[in-house]
């Protein structure tokens, strides 16, 4: 059973008040449909264990509708060198940052991921056409300070932004 099938379980988790946690479900349903579901406090998130957290004032590292590449498209990954940008030490681990998508032509996902790293399955941010989707993400990088970025569109583009609101080292 699925999300609205009736068969789902319902679970309670006790929180404080005012905190954030992390939800992840992991893996695919089986023949059962059952998923693994972990929940974390900020402090314990699987990106950011073991490191310690720098904050600073928002500060835009990234805006596709100002450089020369131009709007995401279904054309492929990019990767983007974080390492030096808004302060951004070279052995930063990962950053705490707004990620927005802009005025899209269709509707779609986007994944944000390590450099180094496999792409994820997960959406960091999904979005419909026309529409200012934004989410907050903890996103880790590779060894060099490099994080890619790919946007799921049928068709079309999107403009993307990454406000960064702090790093992990």
């Amino acid at each position: 059973g699925g999300c609205g099938s009736g068969t789902g379980a319902i679970v309670s988790i006790p929180v404080e008040a005012g905190e954030s946690y992390f939800i992840v479900i992991d893996g695919q349903a089986g023949g059962d449909g059952a998923f693994e579901v972990v929940v974390t406090p900020p402090q314990q998130s699987p990106v950011v264990a073991g490191y310690d957290f720098y904050s600073q004032p928002p500060c835009r590292a990234i805006d596709t509708r100002f450089e020369e590449a131009g709007p995401l498209n279904a054309a492929g990954d990019r990767t983007y060198s974080l390492a030096g940008r808004c302060g951004i030490p070279d052995d930063a681990r990962a950053v705490a940052a707004g990620i927005f998508i802009i005025d899209p032509s269709a509707g779609g996902f986007l994944t944000l991921y390590p450099a180094d790293s496999l792409r994820p399955l997960a959406a960091a941010v999904t979005f419909a056409p026309g529409q200012v989707a934004g989410n907050n993400a903890f996103l880790a990088l590779s060894g060099d300070g490099t994080a890619s970025l790919a946007a799921h569109l049928p068709a079309g583009q999107a403009d993307f932004v990454l406000d960064v609101t702090g790093y992990y080292r």
